[in-house]
């Protein structure tokens, strides 16, 4: 097997993880209530953006400009395209190390300029219209930010690799202060040229001083796996269970002794029947867990921001579509806690499930409904929505509920 042939092939698995994780996030109820909206409503900013319509665009400057394109090119991530039976043969064959390397490289770099290529193209109608750049300025500039992408990415990763933690931290602060000032260095024409040829140069030199640092396979396989699995959370909604190994997933930095709701572990409701057992260790569990009440705090506050920020149309889809998520997220939390190792060590008695997971998703989604219809009513209807939107909400969820119970 060649360096190019076993490059094909962890690129094979790389898409195809990627195409699973698809598949399973994106269904039909998130293309309708979610990714069409967005897609409906940006159409409609970026149509104003080009009309001159857009009356805060005018207060756009290049420093502005440059804090946010520099925080964007440092988004990224650079795969090793390894897999840990991979290291021992690599070793064997130290000559396909190299051919490994370059043939990432490229697929990176075909990668960042697609990426590039799309960022410009978003941001023309503020280059062209509102800084009233030229058509050489905005190329120049394209090509700074395509050259500082690149050498941005690739110093992440090895400082990953190489460096500690701290020192990490430090280096982050400073390829943004730099990122950022070689673009706005680069908002004139003699700057863009300049910054051009300079990057040129330190891009060829840090390649070169890259492929003579020893690899370490085993430090890019983690890092990796880290990746994949901070993806799969975020999308799938999961946690630890998903993707890498428990170490790789939870920072042992972030974890506390006690919790900081329930640290006693005292009754949160009344009676002892094996109900209020089952929804207890489940509110419990769910209250106690930060990555989980953050992503519900999330949602409401992308619910928030459709209300506020869309037309009234889709501001009613788009309160259905979060409504129906948070339902959703409460139904996959339930699930992690009933299959969970805790529930084995007891002899808990048997009973139908379903009348405690209705009550459970009905007490969870009430903050989310009831924020979010408040929210909706007063945008639509005024001190009167407020009034009447959230017994519609109430009703709604319950349908929720009901439907997503039925599928336990």
């Amino acid at each position: 097997m060649t360096g190019k042939d076993l490059f094909r092939l962890r690129l094979k698995h790389h898409l195809k993880f990627f195409r699973r994780l698809q598949r399973v996030a994106i269904d039909w109820a998130v293309i309708i209530y979610i990714i069409l909206p967005i897609l409906f409503v940006f159409f409609l900013h970026y149509n104003s953006w080009w009309s001159l319509e857009a009356d805060w665009l005018h207060s756009v400057n290049e420093i502005n400009l440059a804090l946010v394109i520099g925080f964007l090119l440092l988004l990224g991530f650079q795969h090793s395209f390894l897999h840990q039976a991979d290291v021992l043969y690599l070793w064997q064959k130290k000559s396909l190390i190299r051919k490994l390397i370059r043939y990432r490289l490229q697929y990176y770099l075909v990668i960042s300029f697609i990426r590039t290529v799309i960022l410009i193209l978003i941001l023309s109608p503020i280059l062209l219209l509102y800084l009233e750049w030229g058509p050489i300025h905005i190329v120049l500039f394209g090509g700074v930010s395509y050259l500082l992408h690149n050498l941005a990415n690739a110093l992440m990763r090895d400082l990953k690799v190489y460096q500690y933690r701290w020192t990490r931290a430090l280096s982050y602060v400073g390829l943004y202060a730099v990122g950022s000032s070689v673009l706005f260095i680069s908002t004139t024409t003699l700057g863009s040229l300049c910054s051009l040829i300079l990057l040129v140069s330190i891009n060829i030199f840090y390649l070169n001083l890259a492929s003579k640092l020893k690899p370490k396979f085993y430090k890019e396989i983690e890092l990796d796996a880290n990746q994949r699995s901070k993806l799969t959370h975020i999308i799938l909604a999961q946690s630890t269970y998903v993707g890498a190994p428990e170490f790789l997933a939870e920072s042992p930095s972030r974890t506390r002794k006690k919790p900081w709701l329930f640290p006693n572990s005292r009754k949160i409701f009344n009676g002892y029947l094996p109900e209020s057992g089952y929804r207890e260790v489940y509110f419990k569990s769910l209250l106690r867990n930060r990555n989980w009440v953050l992503l519900y705090v999330q949602i409401i506050g992308v619910g928030l921001f459709g209300i506020l920020t869309f037309p009234n149309v889709f501001k009613v889809l788009f309160w259905v579509g979060m409504l129906m998520l948070t339902g959703n997220l409460l139904k996959s939390y339930w699930g992690k806690v009933m299959t969970h190792r805790f529930i084995d060590l007891f002899n808990w008695k048997k009973m139908n499930m379903q009348p405690v997971a209705k009550q459970s998703f009905l007490l969870g989604m009430a903050p989310a409904w009831l924020i979010l219809s408040v929210a909706l009513g007063f945008k639509t209807l005024g001190i009167w929505g407020i009034l009447f939107i959230p017994l519609i909400g109430c009703v709604l969820s319950r349908i929720i509920v009901r439907y997503i119970v039925s599928k336990i």
